[in-house]
């Protein structure tokens, strides 16, 4: 018989109507909102293992993350593989939304990258690639997480740039958009996902 044990620490604030502001989360499934899809093996005789790599893409709008026509919501139940809005308002009375943290989804170790970009620009929003631990020991303090054999996939942040972040770019509901996921194809396998997720500020 196993047993386990958590221990967590929590931190927050206590809400300021001056500095909080309320966030919508939203999701998007790149492979066709399936939630899960194939990756077929690629042909081994000819192509060396770091050339196996295996693309999907969506175009979509910005739109068509969420309804953000929802005017309540079961907190308990948030995710059905496109994250309906648990936000009170509705995206008819705003322009767009700006991101203030947007995170991949995907499986390691075939996972190589996740990209969202403006379609209409060609900008780059977000890339999201797996990075991969190296240290042997001493793996604490401000380098824990980084032990060999592990991973972590950082997620694209935006926010004050008094604090060092970045000023989030206005993503506008009628702003076409282009995802790709791309995965090693060494092996095939199954249960691979592609998703989207994040939180944004409407405007």
């Amino acid at each position: 018989m196993l047993e386990y044990r958590i221990k967590a620490r929590f931190y927050f604030q206590q809400h300021d109507a001056s500095a909080h502001e309320n966030i919508w989360r939203w999701g998007f499934a790149t492979d066709a909102g399936s939630g899960e899809y194939d990756v077929p093996q690629c042909n081994r005789s000819t192509t060396p293992p770091s050339e196996c790599v295996h693309a999907i893409s969506a175009h979509l709008k910005v739109s068509d993350f969420s309804d953000m026509g929802a005017t309540s919501c079961n907190l308990r139940n948030v995710w059905n593989g496109l994250a309906p809005a648990c936000f009170k308002g509705g995206k008819n009375a705003s322009v767009g939304f700006k991101p203030v943290y947007v995170g991949a989804h995907c499986h390691a170790p075939a996972c190589i990258s996740e990209e969202l970009y403006n379609a209409d620009t060609g900008e780059l929003i977000c890339r999201n690639v797996p990075t991969y631990g190296t240290m042997a020991g001493g793996a604490n303090g401000t380098h824990r997480f980084e032990e060999k054999g592990y991973l972590a996939l950082p997620p694209c942040v935006w926010g004050d740039p008094a604090l060092g972040l970045t000023e989030p770019p206005l993503l506008r509901w009628e702003t076409n958009l282009l995802s790709i996921k791309k995965v090693n194809s060494t092996y095939a396998h199954t249960g691979e996902m592609a998703l989207w997720q994040g939180r944004g500020i409407l405007v």
